[in-house]
């Protein structure tokens, strides 16, 4: 089910939700305040199956889930700064919610396939960023803040120009656009027009990143293969993006170096590889935290493109 036919769902049938899931209010409330809580989503399409298919087991537990989660996302959005304090305190919080899905069995209860434990990253890596994006948006682009987004997304790659037969090509081309969705990333949103005989013009929405992150609960070399190919394909659309995985831990054997690919890095926030029998060999480290803040803030203030002034400067043409 959709967020928004989510919404629409729950405000047909409040009264009778709410008897089930009295905290689910505070959680649409959020979802409505920032479409972008991903977790925050997860977690309403939970309560939206159990309603319609009631098993009183699973109720229990997703109220339990609801009440820490509510919890967890109020110390992280009470932090606003940067500071070492601020970076160990979130990575703590962080830490203690994951404790809480281990300990009680979260995602074996409800499917890994519902992604619900892997959600609580990607929305992780919006909520830690924002206030460090937004300001850097503020200073660097003025009035025009508003054009720069952030958050999940399908992510422009390409374009293509087809048509329905040989003789609508020139004269009605349809105008297609690619794209890989992503658990985050910091884009701009641009209309493309391309324009046919007869006035007959065709438009697309490109959504164009800046940067880009997959977020994983471990990276094995599948996942790696995959990240490396969609990091080829969003450079592909703007050789300027930045592409990063953010992982708990690493699952790709040491003979495997991605520093052939195209991916800018891979932050991995337990500073371990992966253990099948332990989701949580090592805490978050709060560095890691660091590092990713240092690289997408470099990344946003940088001068991407002046080649004129390399050459007279530096008397290179690429940084």
């Amino acid at each position: 089910m959709a967020k928004q036919d989510a919404i629409n769902y729950f405000n047909q049938h409040k009264t009778e939700i709410l008897e089930k899931f009295p905290r689910l209010q505070s959680i649409i409330d959020k979802i409505a305040a920032q479409p972008q809580l991903a977790h925050a989503a997860n977690i309403l399409a939970k309560a939206y199956k159990l309603f319609e298919k009631p098993a009183q087991a699973h109720i229990d537990l997703l109220n339990t889930v609801i009440e820490n989660y509510l919890s967890y996302l109020g110390a992280i959005e009470s932090i606003h700064t940067y500071e070492e304090d601020d970076l160990q305190n979130r990575a703590k919080i962080l830490d203690k919610y994951y404790k809480f899905f281990e300990d009680s069995h979260i995602e074996s209860t409800f499917d890994s396939r519902s992604k619900i434990r892997s959600t609580i990253l990607e929305e992780f890596t919006y909520l830690f960023l924002k206030d460090k994006v937004n300001s850097i948006i503020i200073a660097k682009c003025g009035a025009g803040v508003n054009d720069i987004k952030c958050g999940t997304v399908d992510a422009y790659s390409n374009l293509y120009i087809t048509g329905k037969d040989i003789s609508s090509f020139a004269s009605e081309p349809l105008v297609r656009i690619n794209g890989k969705d992503q658990d985050y990333a910091i884009y701009c949103t641009f209309p493309i027009m391309i324009p046919g005989k007869n006035g007959k013009s065709k438009q697309v929405i490109a959504n164009v990143p800046i940067l880009a992150i997959e977020n994983k609960t471990f990276l094995d070399k599948t996942m790696l293969d995959g990240a490396i190919a969609t990091a080829e394909k969003l450079k592909s659309g703007n050789p300027y993006s930045a592409f990063i995985v953010i992982t708990e831990t690493y699952a790709v054997a040491e003979d495997v170096d991605p520093i052939y690919s195209r991916i800018d890095q891979i932050f991995v926030l337990r500073k371990c590889k992966h253990d099948k029998s332990n989701r949580m060999p090592q805490p978050i480290d709060y560095g890691v935290l660091k590092k990713i803040l240092d690289f997408v803030s470099k990344h946003l203030n940088s001068t991407w493109s002046d080649v004129n002034n390399r050459v007279l400067t530096d008397g290179v043409v690429m940084s």
